[in-house]
């Protein structure tokens, strides 16, 4: 089994996928200096602390947002903490 590593930073197009909106929107949170990032080797990041404080999410559904980006379950526990904007469905056309 293979042991879970907490990430302390993620791209801001993971950032966007992790709390459901469009990567532009988290360019535009960060040029408005809402959301903080930092550039690392040429990619901008945003640390998943500043994720969590500008989210407001508690420290236990912080830990579901870092252990797996691409896992569905944890969308859905973040949009149960987290009112979110609803998006329309890019797939839908």
């Amino acid at each position: 089994m293979k042991k879970q590593i907490e990430r302390l930073a993620v791209t801001t197009s993971e950032a966007a996928e992790m709390i459901g909106v469009s990567l532009r929107t988290i360019q535009n949170y960060i040029r408005g200096k809402q959301l903080r990032a930092r550039k690392i080797g040429g990619r901008t990041v945003v640390e998943v602390c500043h994720l969590k404080a500008f989210l407001g999410v508690d420290r236990a559904s912080a830990a579901d947002l870092t252990a797996s980006r691409n896992n569905h379950q944890t969308r859905q526990d973040l949009n149960q903490s987290v009112p979110l904007p609803k998006m329309r469905d890019p797939e839908a056309g």
